[in-house]
């Protein structure tokens, strides 16, 4: 303990004298080596002899035995600036017997894969990313309440609800073979950052997302730069710019899908759902790449704004963009629908959400979407909530009522 730089004895600081709006700043220090995998607290308290009058100041530390994932090196960029770094021990699955605590980047190399086994706990410090590299691939294998779950690693109530505390689980240009089942993801900046298609499998999806909960990201929830990505029974709710942003082209399926955005951390004047085909490069020329599809089929696409889609193209010969809306519940302004990029759609009508504000995506009973579903070609059985699904008029959205 450290009292206005003076270190506490055994017999205590006394006769300190505070002058009338002046302040006292105590220092305290605790280091907790808890045993096995649960939470231990360890409390205390501030005994004041003040004028008499005997007060005191409850202290509380919580520490937690995790598997520790701290940079052992660094790589040095051009700047002069480093990014600090670990590579993951892939050899054997992650082990959910207690959590795992990543620091800074933690690097998913080159011709391995990381596995995530049911019930796996992940908390990422401030900033901190999964960042699967080039060749590499990440498997996460939850199961139904045996979900993987990334978070922020300030466990206090306080911060339970705050988003940006942890960076983003990044596939990096060329990973490969990426599956993500049964997971849950909150309060980062980018849920699930995913770049170009890997060259040596072109015909496989960058990324197979299934099952999954985004929730209070500071950003966006699923961030796509020229990626692939096949995504069913997925629920996306309340981020800073938009539930999913398909940028530079690419190609993506979404189906059984629910996105709501009703953020409340900050303002937000962007869609829920952004399709876009180009880029602007750091010498401001614009770059086009092909959307060769963004597909939603029986989806829920609600927020606060008026529109919560937008369609950003910037065309020249030979580019393609091209998307699909079937089946779906849309918040749109847009009156005038072509379509070609949407059919039997249904707007502007209540999903009735059991709870939007805090992220939960269920419908209830007043639902527009039940029974309102397209029947598929390729119907998911289940929804998110692991209930059969009728392959005939199900839902919409990721959740059967």
């Amino acid at each position: 303990m450290n009292v206005d730089g003076s270190t506490l004895l055994v017999s205590g600081l006394q006769n300190i004298t505070l002058a009338p709006k002046d302040s006292l700043y105590i220092f305290v220090k605790v280091t907790i080596n808890p045993l096995g995998s649960m939470t231990m607290i360890v409390a205390d308290s501030i005994l004041f002899d003040l004028n008499g009058r005997r007060q005191h100041v409850i202290l509380e530390a919580v520490g937690q035995d995790v598997y520790l994932h701290k940079p052992t090196s660094y790589i040095l960029l051009s700047d002069g600036s480093s990014v600090p770094y670990s590579v993951a021990d892939c050899s054997v699955p992650w082990k959910n017997d207690k959590p795992h605590l990543i620091y800074r980047y933690l690097v998913v190399d080159s011709g391995t894969t990381l596995t995530m086994l049911p019930g796996t706990r992940v908390y990422m410090h401030s900033g901190a990313v999964l960042w699967v590299y080039k060749g590499g691939s990440l498997n996460i294998a939850g199961a139904h309440n045996q979900e993987v779950t990334f978070g922020g690693d300030r466990l206090e109530q306080d911060y339970a609800g705050i988003p940006g505390q942890w960076g983003n689980i990044w596939l990096s240009p060329g990973s490969k073979n990426n599956s993500i089942n049964w997971a849950i993801m909150r309060n980062g900046s980018v849920g699930l950052l995913v770049d170009t298609i890997s060259q040596s499998t072109p015909w496989a999806p960058t990324l197979l997302l299934q099952n999954t909960i985004i929730m209070n990201m500071s950003v966006a929830g699923i961030y796509g730069r020229g990626a692939s990505i096949v995504a069913n029974n997925v629920a996306v709710a309340n981020c800073g710019q938009s539930c999913v942003a398909m940028t530079i082209g690419g190609s993506y399926s979404f189906r059984q899908c629910s996105f709501s955005d009703y953020y409340t951390s900050a303002s937000r004047n962007t869609p829920s759902i952004l399709i876009q085909n180009y880029y602007t490069d750091v010498t401001g020329a614009i770059q086009r790449r092909n959307m060769d599809s963004a597909h939603f089929y029986n989806c829920i696409v609600d927020g606060d704004q008026t529109e919560e889609i937008k369609a950003d193209s910037n065309m020249t010969a030979g580019i393609h963009f091209n998307f699909l809306f079937d089946g779906c519940l849309l918040k749109t302004g847009n009156t005038n629908a072509v379509v070609q990029h949407f059919t039997a759609n249904f707007t502007n009508q209540p999903p009735d959400f059991v709870d939007y504000v805090n992220g939960n995506l269920r419908i209830g009973a007043s639902s527009y979407a039940i029974g309102r579903g397209a029947t598929l070609a390729h119907p998911i059985p289940q929804d998110l909530n692991a209930l059969p699904r009728p392959a005939s008029s199900p839902d919409i959205g990721a959740y059967q009522h």
